[in-house]
């Protein structure tokens, strides 16, 4: 049985013009986030999110899974500011992680997004992830923020996944520094 987004979907699909404004509405958040975490300006979010609504709404009907439409737009929101960032040379442009090789246990049980238990914590959070290196930023936004696994994250940077583990790792690392 299709859902909501599924039904608006195929309506769109069929060239339904306020099908294609829900969708919007509904899913805007879900573009313009990962883009502004990743970019970090409002503007440019703002102008990625929007190409990236016309683009797929151009593509819709290539969408194989009409209830995955939310999924599909987070990603090639995601990809596009990947590409962006790329092309300005601010990922793994001979920028390292501090330890390469560190010793990962698997275990990921420090969260940032768990631990917003109040506005002065989120606060000085955001503040240390907002002062990390683009890389290590943007590896922490994709995976604690924005849900993506670390083998996801490194096949979109480009890299492989102890790259993006020891930034993980360090990252944590600044946090828990921070916040003790």
């Amino acid at each position: 049985m299709p859902t909501r987004t599924g039904e608006l979907v195929s309506l769109a699909v069929s060239g339904d013009k306020k099908a294609f404004e829900e969708l919007f509405i509904n899913n805007f958040s879900s573009a313009y986030f990962p883009a502004y975490g990743l970019l970090r300006d409002k503007q440019e979010a703002m102008k990625i999110t929007l190409s990236c609504f016309a683009n797929a709404f151009k593509n819709l009907s290539n969408l194989s899974k009409p209830d995955s439409f939310e999924d599909w737009i987070k990603q090639i929101t995601v990809k596009k500011c990947i590409e962006i960032m790329k092309k300005r040379g601010v990922l793994f442009s001979g920028e390292r992680p501090l330890a390469c090789r560190v010793e990962i246990d698997g275990s990921y049980e420090f969260l940032p997004i768990e631990s917003l238990n109040s506005k002065d914590l989120m606060h000085l959070i955001m503040n240390t992830v907002d002062s990390m290196p683009v890389t290590q930023r943007s590896c922490v936004y994709l995976c604690y923020y924005s849900g993506y696994s670390v083998s996801a994250i490194a096949k979109l940077l480009s890299c492989m996944d102890i790259d993006v583990k020891a930034h993980l790792y360090v990252s944590r690392e600044q946090i828990k520094k921070a916040v003790d």
